[in-house]
């Protein structure tokens, strides 16, 4: 759950919906908490057993209306996928996430959740035509998502994500998208230089706040 008490105040009726939606499917409750959110969400969460699990820095990008691209290496190239690749960027992207360069079922699943979602557009990068990484666009509302990005570790130091991060605020430029941004975890830091690289600066610092339940 993304978004709540940016409006108003949160009620204790608003977080027995979402825990509902949850309890339905025997998953743990799930909420971002945005430190612009009213203040009654966190004396809520606080009140209703929910824990912190980790932090996300959320880095923004205005986009102006033209946009030069600059190579980060002529060896990486990028491009949105093609009718056929569906399956080679999602084995991609699992790849990129796990450091043993294997595509796991769980990672399959999710990365398979991500572009199958309305409005996604995704992108593979390739280094001497081998898929070496891949990343996605969401866009609602003029503001592009930027996720799901990651690099098989053998093409990691390559400039694949820099790439990737070009290619795709590009596309959202294109779009007519007004601002991007994107979640990266406080302690990557290696991620988070080269989307300020890109032009990114840092937003806000959310917490993941989860709710078991007992069966």
């Amino acid at each position: 759950m993304i978004g709540l008490g940016f409006q108003r105040a949160v009620s204790v009726q608003d977080l027995e919906f979402i825990e509902s939606f949850y309890q339905a499917r025997q998953l743990p409750a799930g909420v971002h908490l945005c430190p612009l959110a009213h203040s009654s969400f966190t004396e809520l969460l606080w009140q209703r057993g929910y824990r912190v699990e980790k932090f996300f820095n959320v880095l923004a990008c205005p986009l102006p209306e033209t946009m030069k691209i600059t190579p980060s290496t002529p060896q990486v190239r990028v491009a949105p996928i093609q009718p056929g690749q569906e399956d080679l960027w999602i084995k991609t992207i699992a790849r990129g996430f796990s450091e043993k360069d294997e595509a796991t079922p769980e990672l399959l699943l999710m990365m398979a959740g991500t572009l199958y979602s309305e409005s996604a557009k995704c992108f593979l990068a390739w280094v001497n035509d081998e898929p070496a990484g891949g990343g996605a666009m969401l866009v609602s509302e003029r503001v592009a998502i930027l996720c799901a990005a990651s690099t098989r570790p053998l093409f990691r130091k390559m400039g694949v994500q820099f790439a990737l991060l070009q290619a795709r605020l590009l596309s959202a430029q294109e779009a007519g998208c007004d601002l991007a941004h994107v979640l990266v975890s406080p302690n990557n830091w290696t991620s988070q230089r080269n989307i300020e690289r890109a032009g990114f600066r840092l937003a806000y610092t959310k917490a993941e706040m989860t709710k078991t339940f007992s069966i």
